[in-house]
């Protein structure tokens, strides 16, 4: 469980880290942070540890994860509007299956 709360601990850090680098425009002093951010991603894929993030990504039925919420918008295709916490699949086996918020398509009639 350690490795689980490891690689929680890096996605939180790079979620937030590049939220508060977008936020401010801080592009161009953020080099050093997000070099050893993914330094510490690739120490984790080292120890084949792998986080997996599907904010963004299209939805489908098939994916193991829990939605916990779901939003309608303009959206044209179901997708995942932000992942909460990741899933996290260690040696090749799932051991913490993601939390995400679903974005779904408006019906034309609301």
């Amino acid at each position: 469980q350690k490795q689980v709360e490891l690689a929680l601990i890096s996605w939180s850090l790079k979620k937030y880290s590049y939220k508060l680098i977008n936020e401010n425009s801080l592009d161009d002093k953020s080099r050093p942070l997000k070099s050893n951010l993914a330094k510490l991603e690739q120490f984790l894929n080292s120890l084949n540890i792998s986080i997996i993030d599907y904010t963004n990504q299209k939805y489908n039925e098939g994916i193991n994860l829990d939605v916990i919420d779901t939003v309608k918008t303009d959206t044209e295709f179901d997708k995942i509007k932000e992942t909460i916490e990741p899933s996290i699949v260690i040696n090749g086996v799932l051991v913490k299956r993601a939390r995400v918020i679903k974005e779904i398509s408006r019906s034309e009639n609301e």
